[in-house]
């Protein structure tokens, strides 16, 4: 993970808070310590495709172009080819890389699945992913407080799962950002 987050300045921890987080609510949701740490291993590997992203695309300050966006949005299906290729990775991580950026409306993407191909794991992730993102500092947009965020993301039930919205705002009350 450090490894990946490191790739840009401006993505420093990113993989290990979203390890962080969908470990908590895993744990609140009631998942046994061993699929609770398949699922944080694949929080820490989810954007392992971003790797094979040229730096100036991925730290750019302004708005990317068309093509631009097409090379970032690659990054899950690149990094699931990638960890693909290693024999033994569990489905589960395969999924949660090729599948954070999915929405439950098929507006996502790599494959545009909808609600119902979409597991609690990927789901889980991609709700931690996206708010860590928007809580964090990047390069073309400011900080939200997790409240902004929280907000934002359940008031669109058809990209998130509110659900994973609720819980995770509930493990924050008591966790890493009281």
């Amino acid at each position: 993970a450090r490894v990946i987050d490191a790739k840009s300045p401006f993505t420093s921890g990113h993989s290990e808070r979203v390890a962080l987080f969908t470990d908590m609510i895993a744990e609140e949701m009631g998942y046994d310590l061993a699929k609770r740490r398949w699922i944080k291993r694949a929080a820490l590997l989810h954007d392992i495709g971003k790797l094979l992203i040229p730096n100036e695309i991925l730290t750019k300050p302004g708005e990317l172009t068309q093509q631009e966006r097409e090379v970032i949005r690659s990054h899950p299906e690149v990094g699931y080819q990638l960890l693909k290729s290693y024999p033994g990775i569990p489905p589960l991580i395969l999924d949660i890389c090729r599948l954070h950026h999915e929405a439950l409306d098929g507006s996502g993407y790599p494959l545009g699945l909808k609600q119902g191909a979409l597991d609690m794991p990927v789901r889980l992730s991609t709700v931690c992913d996206v708010f860590e993102a928007l809580t964090s500092v990047r390069p073309y947009k400011r900080p939200w407080t997790s409240t902004e965020a929280l907000h934002w993301m359940f008031a669109r039930p058809h990209l998130f799962d509110r659900k994973m919205v609720i819980r995770l705002g509930s493990v924050l009350v008591d966790g890493p950002l009281n």
